[in-house]
């Protein structure tokens, strides 16, 4: 079985592989892990490998990693793929986006902003 650290390592090496393969049946393997450090690494993986995969279901799955800098990072980088593309759609639905608390929603803005390089808009 490995240790948890090995586990989350090989979860990241090997996640990326089962999306490009089968992005749905590599979901639907992450969605089922067990909470933990172990499913968070995997969902993170997944997140960040599947960047042609539905925006908002992505977000939504990032938003369940346990682990704070792990989530503000892969629910960050899905938002900055979404910024570039629509900055407007992007941040309104991170704004109102229910599956992130306000502090998450707050951290997200200042990660995509700052990697972004652009101003931070005000919430109205």
């Amino acid at each position: 079985n490995g240790s948890e650290t090995a586990q989350s390592d090989s979860m990241r090496r090997v996640i990326p592989q089962l999306v490009a393969r089968d992005a749905a049946k590599a979901q639907e393997f992450v969605s089922a892990l067990p909470e933990g450090k172990v499913r968070d690494k995997a969902v993170a993986s997944y997140v960040l490998a599947n960047r042609s995969g539905d925006i908002k279901e992505n977000i939504q799955l990032a938003a369940s990693i346990a682990d704070e800098g792990t989530r503000t990072h892969a629910v960050g980088v899905t938002y900055l793929g979404w910024f570039k593309k629509d900055y407007d759609a992007a941040l309104n639905d991170l704004q109102s986006n229910p599956s992130l608390s306000e502090q998450d929603r707050d951290k997200v803005t200042d990660w995509v902003n700052q990697n972004s390089g652009r101003k931070k808009k005000k919430r109205r």
